[in-house]
């Protein structure tokens, strides 16, 4: 079964540019929310296949706000 959740991500194009953030919404298996490292490469996988290589995953939440990865813990 498949879980929405939301990657907040930040960008950076140039290094004296200020970053941008986004947000990515996507399906996820159930096996995937499981393992928090499993998850984690997941999401970065995916943000780096939407907005390119100059990106970072900042947090990785549900739908009910309920945070499941934060790269400050990690």
């Amino acid at each position: 079964m498949n879980q929405l959740i939301t990657i907040e991500i930040i960008s950076k194009i140039k290094s004296n540019e200020q970053p941008t953030r986004h947000t990515l919404t996507v399906s996820v298996h159930a096996d995937v929310l499981k393992n928090e490292q499993r998850l984690a490469s997941h999401c970065r996988s995916l943000a780096h296949k939407t907005y390119g290589n100059n990106v970072s995953v900042e947090r990785v939440v549900d739908m009910t706000n309920n945070v499941l990865w934060d790269s400050k813990n990690a």
